[in-house]
């Protein structure tokens, strides 16, 4: 029997312990980042972002052409001139052929072009690669900070939700009260029976309003559910009296947020793309190489035989080494031109930093400014709430002894009742002040440390 009830303690204490953890924030947050696949979609971008940066440098090795052909063709010898352009067949041979008027031909080539000299175009395009690669990354940043400020605000709507509902089911009781010190006076002949029917109006509506309240509690699990993948039990209160608190803010200086960081990086990358369309003015110096194996079935005697062997009798190999120089004059104007585009677009980024800058710090000093004074009005809610507590239980006691009627003392209640609603609400708008307060300084510490389980 002892053995037994030992096993029970241990499991009661054991189940504290997970109603505990499944609201400890920080919990929430390793989970979310384990089940929700916006994160594989913002990995996925990073992995594109590398791979374009890798693809760009391949222009820079040597390129490599291989071609084979083998076919039938006529040997009809003639004169001119002609510029070899794609499409176009040319068929080489002299009039003083002998033999068949067709024959096989073979062809076997392979060239290699290689920018050797490149003034710097492979080094800007490498880091241009970087910086896209680092605005993947700041964009995966941003992803997730902009995340944790909708996982903690439905977090903390459902903190809400649940003082609420605590706070609706506590009253309930007061009414209930009131429904039986209302019969019990009636039947004394103290207070008309009225009362008792007022009383339980009131009683009712309580009942319906903490209905609502229990509705929107469950739709807002699954409005967190959308997050982690499965429901977050909230049978322990802790972090509900942790909801109607204020906090203690520790000054440290903010982080800089990543919508400012991505506006940096983009422009480091106009930057670079302005250097690399500079270098596009430059001629593209190349080491040239081909090999070319070919052969026909023409012999040595300028014999033509329609015979497919004989293609292979005699072949002729040929190489060729050396350097060009090209210098395409169009794309020296166009170079300039897509130059005067990109410091366009460098000074109209540069413009939207500043100001994105500037409405950062305004918005940080107003919301510094509202949550200073949401500190201090936190206080004076709690102590209004206090007088009407004390207001209430004197009313409650007065109706007792027959010295006021029951319109009043509900008078008295709804009192307490709205006072107490306006302190919740005067926390939740406090804890939402404090959601937008830490999105401008980057940091949700302050939530992971209050609400850790």
């Amino acid at each position: 029997m002892f053995l037994k009830k030992k096993n029970m303690l241990l499991l009661f204490f054991l189940w504290i312990a997970n109603a505990a953890s499944a609201q400890d924030l920080q919990a929430i947050w390793e989970s979310t980042k384990q089940y929700y696949k916006g994160f594989e979609e913002k990995k996925q971008g990073i992995l594109l972002a590398k791979q374009d940066s890798l693809a760009r440098l391949l222009l820079y090795k040597p390129q490599v052409q291989i071609q084979f052909q083998q076919g039938l063709s006529t040997a009809e010898g003639g004169t001119g001139a002609f510029i070899p352009l794609a499409g176009i067949v040319n068929v080489n041979a002299s009039d003083a052929i002998q033999g068949d008027k067709h024959l096989f031909n073979h062809y076997l080539s392979g060239i290699m072009t290689w920018d050797f000299l490149r003034f710097g175009k492979r080094d800007l395009d490498k880091q241009i690669g970087h910086a896209q690669v680092r605005q993947s990354v700041l964009k995966e940043s941003l992803f997730e900070l902009q995340l944790q400020e909708q996982l903690i605000a439905r977090f903390m709507n459902l903190q809400y939700l649940e003082v609420m509902v605590t706070w609706y089911t506590q009253q309930l009781k007061h009414y209930r009260l009131m429904l039986s010190i209302s019969r019990n006076l009636a039947e004394a002949g103290i207070k008309p029976a009225a009362d008792s029917l007022i009383a339980k109006s009131a009683l009712h509506q309580m009942e319906s309003n903490l209905t609502l309240l229990q509705g929107r509690k469950e739709g807002a699990k699954f409005l967190l559910k959308e997050f982690i993948g499965q429901e977050v039990d909230w049978t322990n209160d802790r972090n509900g009296r942790k909801f109607m608190m204020v906090v203690n803010r520790v000054p440290q200086d903010s982080l800089i947020h990543p919508e400012i960081n991505m506006e940096l990086a983009a422009l480091n990358r106009l930057a670079l793309v302005q250097q690399r369309h500079e270098k596009e003015k430059l001629p593209r110096f190349l080491l040239l190489g081909g090999l070319s194996n070919r052969s026909s079935s023409m012999n040595s005697a300028g014999e033509i035989r329609a015979n497919y062997g004989q293609l292979y009798d005699r072949f002729s190999n040929n190489y060729f080494l050396g350097v060009g120089v090209t210098w395409n004059f169009q794309q020296f104007l166009k170079g300039a031109s897509d130059k005067k585009y990109a410091q366009i677009k460098y000074q109209e980024k540069s413009y939207a930093t500043v100001l994105l800058k500037a409405k950062q710090e305004a918005v940080s000093a107003d919301l510094e400014a509202q949550v200073l004074a949401a500190e201090t009005s936190m206080n004076l809610a709690r102590k209004s709430m206090q007088d009407a507590e004390k207001a209430q239980e004197m009313y409650r006691t007065r109706y007792e002894g027959g010295l006021i009627n029951l319109t009043e003392l509900l008078q008295v209640q709804d009192m307490l009742l709205q006072t107490s609603l306006k302190e919740v609400n005067a926390y939740r708008d406090y804890w939402k002040l404090l959601i937008s307060w830490s999105y401008q300084r980057a940091d949700f510490s302050l939530f992971f440390n209050h609400f850790n389980g």
